[in-house]
């Protein structure tokens, strides 16, 4: 069950797999060619009110390198290369180097968690201006370095967003049903950038 996604300069596609608990690495004809989690086995964690025992890709796992119910997945662009940031629903971020080894991991401090239901709940993007990550969950939005320390913390006044995205200048934008909002990193809000008239709500 794919949810969040990247795509990187050479076209391969990076899918964090939250029914599976693993994060995999696509072609641009679609064949796999790398896969992130420690392997298929029975599961029972479910992003959505847990479910009796099923077959997963990967079991869900705490260590580094294991995700439970991954969320979603941003490039962290590099002079040797891309490497890659996981969220997932244990509010925990994992860096990734170029050449896909887990290097880092740790929890937000961000009270809430996902909650249940596809989408919406929590997002990850990369700040290349402030070579850091913003993790969104929920309403409550968290920066941090690459090396896991915090940097800013905010609750997002427009509530849950739909989408989360960077702009050039290192803003953040939200996506919500009817409107484009762009906060600064550390929560001030500059606005609406794209009103519910130019959407066609």
């Amino acid at each position: 069950e794919p949810l969040g996604m990247a795509m990187d300069a050479e076209g391969n596609m990076y899918i964090a797999d939250i029914g599976n608990n693993r994060v995999q690495r696509f072609t641009i004809e679609g064949r796999a060619t790398k896969q992130w989690g420690p392997g298929a086995d029975l599961a029972d964690t479910w992003f959505d009110k847990g479910r009796a025992w099923y077959a997963s890709g990967a079991k869900p796992g705490t260590g580094i390198g294991e995700f439970e119910n991954p969320l979603d997945v941003a490039l962290i662009p590099g002079k040797e290369g891309v490497g890659f940031a996981v969220l997932d629903t244990a509010n925990r971020i994992q860096v990734f180097d170029h050449e896909g080894r887990a290097i880092r991991s740790w929890t937000l401090s961000a009270t809430k968690r996902a909650r249940p239901g596809l989408g919406g709940e929590g997002h990850l993007v990369y700040l290349p201006k402030a070579k850091a990550l913003m993790a969104i969950v929920q309403n409550q939005a968290r920066t941090h370095n690459l090396n896991g320390e915090e940097l800013g913390a905010f609750s997002i006044e427009d509530g849950v967003p739909r989408a989360v995205e960077a702009d050039p200048k290192g803003h953040v934008l939200l996506g919500y049903r009817d409107q484009v909002v762009r906060y600064h990193t550390e929560g001030y809000r500059f606005g609406t950038i794209i009103t519910s008239d130019q959407i066609g709500v």
